[in-house]
């Protein structure tokens, strides 16, 4: 009997306590955040900013393009760093396990691309490819992100439906229960000497699913809690994701605005640039035309000029030409009066004659004079005829001589001869002894120039022959005496104001040298030949300033060089010559060579 009682303790035990210690049917599989996914396009965003950054700024390529690209270049490794810890497959496999026997409906998913960049030093066609990549795998990424999100919504609905008996829960492992149906009689065969046992294993029992209620609620409570802690999160993230997307667009757009800053600036500074260098040429342009304008200005004022000028010098030769031809013309013409006056004079002479003969032959009573009478009257016509004649004379040589008065400043004299007295210094040495002293002499000089017509800007120009002879001795000279006897004729032509010529030196050196011992005499004759050039500073009928050179190289020394300074004014001549001179004798027994300078004063005729 007391076996039959444990018997049925242990039945209404088995019947009542079934363990509860067994996990929860419905529970959620593990998710993943989706803040990497989102924080990965962000970094595409960005970089797709700084390709389109730099690809803008390498038109054309600058300083700010190499920043740009280095920018970008970090901004690539970043965001490959990132995207490599981040499995997107794992993801997919999520959306695609099954969940209490559901399977949830995934959407269209893109593929993703890869541009497999490591770096951002491309050229502007390959960055603006790169930038369209990037902004792709951004919105697959994003794209990605909604659908686990969906995913993750699903979960929730589907567990739901599981804790209200929609759906069969999971197989959960739990403690083997003793069958129900089998209690009820088994009870019934409970002794009563054993009810207060029974009583306190069914208190047991009742506790028992008081507590695993408790447990139950305290997970449900724990579930919601764990909802609202993942709603939250998933909300600060979102946020976070906010935020962290404004400040990557806030950065874009000022990189963005510094790099369109930077480019209007060097645009800016380009088309200033451009623009100088337009005004500039512009200017120079301008310059260069005004130049040839000045310049075709002054040609034509100048040819204006002389076109005047040579207007007026043709009006004045032709005023010449006329003067001329009228004094010729009036002289012709008073030749001719006073032959024709003689001529009727001597008829009148020879009438009176022939009457008075006629007369004094017939041996009329009326004749009233005498021959002395009528030899008075005669000198009396022949007086007044004298003076009325002179009277014509003085006016017709006044007419002349007004009728010759013209302008003749352009013209040159025709020649002159001129003789001077002049002075001046020696110093000459041969090998054995020196001379120097003072020179006395004198000079002549002819000159005969054949001129054509003066131009309106400068002298006539013409051949002109020259010749000077002069001869010139020492005076109380040291180391013995010098005379020289001495020639240069010259042939110079003319180009306005500048002549060029040749001329030759003839001299005879007498010289005795006192120092030599024995003392020595000698006589040489030395020659020199050489091109001269000659300044015409002022030439006209009155006044004549000209200044030489002349080099003598042949049959002489390169040294022997002379200048020489010749003017006149009316009737006066002077001149100033200097030079040095080495040369050797005929008979090579006298060398030369020093200096001289010399200068004379005397008059002139001319034509």
């Amino acid at each position: 009997m007391r076996t039959l009682s444990r018997f049925a303790v242990i039945a209404f035990i088995s019947l009542f306590a079934v363990p509860v210690f067994a996990a929860d049917p419905c529970l959620l599989p593990p998710q993943r955040m989706q803040k990497p996914l989102l924080d990965n396009a962000s970094l595409d965003d960005e970089l797709a900013l700084a390709m389109e950054a730099a690809s803008n700024a390498c038109l054309p390529v600058s300083e700010v393009c190499e920043q740009l690209k280095l920018s970008c270049t970090t901004k690539l490794q970043q965001a490959n760093a990132a995207q490599t810890a981040t499995d997107m497959r794992a993801y997919v496999v999520d959306m695609q396990t099954l969940y209490l026997g559901q399977r949830f409906p995934i959407g269209v998913l893109r593929p993703m691309v890869s541009d497999g960049l490591s770096n951002c030093s491309l050229s502007v066609e390959q960055l603006k490819a790169a930038m369209g990549k990037r902004r792709e795998m951004a919105g697959i990424r994003r794209e990605l992100a909604k659908e686990y999100d969906r995913w993750s919504r699903w979960l929730a609905s589907v567990q739901q439906r599981c804790r209200g008996g929609a759906l069969p829960a999971a197989p959960v492992a739990v403690a083997v229960p003793v069958s129900a149906g089998a209690a009820p009689a088994d009870a019934g065969t409970v002794a009563p000497s054993t009810s207060a046992a029974g009583a306190a294993v069914v208190a047991g029992a009742v506790g028992a699913t008081v507590t695993l209620d408790a447990q139950r609620r305290a997970q449900d409570e724990a579930a919601k809690a764990a909802a609202q802690k993942a709603a939250l999160e998933q909300q600060q993230r979102a946020e976070e994701d906010r935020r962290v997307k404004a400040e990557a667009d806030e950065r874009a757009r000022r990189e963005l605005a510094e790099v369109d800053a930077k480019r209007q600036q060097e645009a800016l500074a380009q088309s200033q640039a451009a623009a100088a260098l337009a005004q500039s040429r512009a200017d120079d342009e301008k310059k260069k035309g005004e130049q040839a304008a000045a310049h075709a200005a002054a040609l034509e004022a100048d040819r204006q000029d002389r076109a005047e000028a040579e207007r007026v010098v043709n009006e004045r030769e032709d005023r010449k030409e006329a003067a001329r031809k009228r004094v010729e013309a009036l002289r012709q013409a008073e030749e001719e009066r006073r032959r024709k006056v003689q001529a009727d004079r001597e008829t009148a002479r020879r009438e009176a004659q022939e009457e008075h003969e006629r007369r004094r032959d017939e041996h009329t009573r009326n004749w009233e004079l005498s021959d002395e009478q009528r030899k008075l009257k005669l000198a009396a016509e022949d007086a007044r005829f004298e003076e009325e004649e002179r009277v014509r004379r003085e006016k017709a040589d006044r007419e002349i001589a007004e009728a010759g008065e013209f302008d003749r400043s352009d013209e040159r004299l025709g020649g002159a001869v001129a003789a001077l007295g002049v002075g001046g210094y020696v110093n000459l040495a041969n090998s054995r002894a020196r001379v120097s002293g003072l020179l006395l002499g004198a000079e002549i000089s002819f000159r005969v120039g054949i001129w054509t017509l003066a131009p309106a800007a400068g002298l006539a120009s013409g051949f002109e022959i020259r010749a000077a002879g002069s001869y010139l001795t020492t005076v109380g000279a040291a180391g013995g005496s010098v005379s020289v006897l001495g020639g240069t004729p010259e042939l110079r032509v003319f180009w306005g104001r500048l002549g060029f010529g040749i001329a030759l030196s003839v001299q005879q050196i007498d010289s005795d040298l006192s120092l030599d011992t024995p003392r020595l005499a000698t006589k040489v004759t030395a020659t020199a030949l050489g091109p001269t050039f000659t300044l015409a500073v002022v030439d006209d009928r009155n006044v004549r300033v000209l200044a030489s050179v002349r080099w003598l190289p042949a049959f002489a020394s390169l040294d022997n060089v002379e200048g020489e300074l010749e003017a006149g004014f009316a009737a006066f001549s002077m001149h100033v010559r200097a030079g040095k001179q080495r040369g050797l004798g005929d008979d090579g027994t006298f060398s030369r060579h020093g200096y001289f300078v010399v200068a004379g004063i005397g008059g002139r005729l001319r034509w």
